[in-house]
């Protein structure tokens, strides 16, 4: 298993971690190769996963220069904000030297900055699938620039490759492409990719559909789907009683397009009209701290009821969305993420029971919270929707009847990541038969 993204590290890590915690008792241990960070914290963790069996192996890390220098351009912007006005114009001289690094390193380094990271690990994935007789590469992505490291080990070995594709490449907005050669090369390093595998899997049946009909014209059979999901052990049973204060709460990042504009504007108009509706921070954003959504927070008077708190750890995370009120969904804002994306926490926010406020355009997140009655769903542009299902939730809470769903038994047999995971190892095994 080649993944870049382990602990320590934050962010999308819980596939992985779900995916090696089942699949032993599906006849497949894993040997996981990712990269190098803190040594005293890789240490501790590198032994939790031998004593269960995992042998996790490490091999350089990617020489992310502009991420630091960004790292810190954040920092250093967060800072002159909490003071005086007087500090405008080195914000904003901050947040142009900032979009100026990325503009260069996405002109010149390709296919990712963590393409740095590929020699390292694909001379440590040799030595390991020539000393264990590996017959199987699982590689999971992003980064995409590891997908190459399967392109490699597939010319010099007879071994299976299978990538799975968590975030879309080549069709993804997110991904800055400054030029039309940039976007040429990434779609034809995708297919190069995806054609020298030996099964794609993706975590949306949209996303899967574009690999058979753009990129696998003549493989399409080769392309599976095996969503996000949850792991019912991380969760407490289900509490049906509502709690005693009205909250709100958030779990995941923002960017240029996955925005809380739409919901604050929404939380301002109800605060204005029914004030006694939120108390102090009573609506929690958990994730990166985002300065764009710190200034808006002020700008419309919401920072006594909404606060950042940054990233927490991950049970913490699931201990303060099962204790919400209501649930914050936010998608991107563009025309096609939409259709590809169903956030992760989506599927955590199934195993509270607790309601759900979508903000997101038509796609398959909304088709899924539809399809379980998980909530209501509200485009970006309409904020008195929003407005109305805050009134709405508060109203039920404050007559008692705001309370949390059973568990659905069609969630838990689609869902559970014990299932998901004898999906993937069905595809192991129709590869070694």
């Amino acid at each position: 298993m080649i993944t870049y993204q382990f602990p320590p590290d934050n962010g999308s890590i819980q596939r992985v971690l779900n995916f090696i915690k089942y699949l032993p008792t599906n006849g497949w241990t894993p040997i996981v190769l990712t990269h190098r960070t803190e040594k005293n914290k890789c240490e501790v963790i590198d032994r939790e996963f031998l004593s269960r069996g995992i042998d996790v192996q490490r091999a350089g890390m990617a020489l992310n220069f502009s991420k630091s220098i960004v790292k810190k351009i954040n920092e250093a912007e967060g800072n002159y904000a909490q003071e005086t006005r007087n500090n405008l114009c080195k914000i904003s001289l901050l947040r142009k030297t900032k979009k100026l690094l990325k503009f260069i390193s996405n002109l010149v380094v390709f296919p990712d900055p963590f393409v740095w990271w590929i020699p390292f690990a694909l001379l440590r994935a040799v030595k390991i699938i020539r000393k264990e007789e590996v017959g199987t590469v699982y590689i999971v992505t992003p980064p995409h620039s590891s997908s190459i490291i399967g392109l490699c080990l597939s010319k010099i070995f007879t071994v299976k490759v299978v990538i799975d594709f968590r975030d879309p490449w080549a069709n993804d907005i997110d991904i800055i492409m400054p030029t039309g050669f940039h976007r040429c090369s990434h779609r034809i390093t995708e297919r190069l990719v995806a054609r020298s595998s030996d099964a794609i899997v993706t975590t949306t049946n949209f996303h899967s559909n574009y690999f058979r009909e753009k990129v696998l014209h003549n493989s399409a059979s080769k392309v599976h789907t095996i969503t996000n999901g949850f792991d019912l052990l991380n969760f407490k049973p289900n509490c049906l009683d509502q709690n005693d204060l009205f909250t709100i709460t958030y779990a995941g990042n923002f960017d240029l397009t996955r925005t809380a504009t739409s919901f604050l504007k929404g939380v301002s108009n109800v605060n204005s009209k029914y004030p006694e509706i939120f108390r102090k921070h009573s609506i929690k954003f958990f994730g990166n701290f985002n300065i764009n959504i710190e200034e808006e927070i002020n700008a419309l008077g919401l920072s006594e009821i909404v606060k950042q708190y940054g990233l927490i750890k991950y049970e913490n995370v699931i201990d303060e969305i099962s204790n919400a009120s209501v649930l914050l969904l936010i998608v991107h804002n563009d025309l096609n993420t939409p259709k590809f994306c169903i956030p992760a926490k989506l599927f955590e926010y199934m195993a509270t029971g607790r309601p759900i406020l979508a903000v997101a355009p038509r796609g398959e997140a909304t088709e899924i919270i539809d399809r379980f009655n998980l909530g209501e769903s509200f485009d970006h542009a309409d904020i008195i929707g929003i407005e109305q299902s805050i009134i709405k939730s508060y109203e039920l809470f404050e007559t008692g009847n705001l309370q949390t769903k059973p568990r659905d038994p069609e969630i838990l047999k689609k869902y559970d990541r014990k299932e998901l995971t004898k999906d993937l190892a069905q595809i192991f095994n129709s590869l070694n038969n």
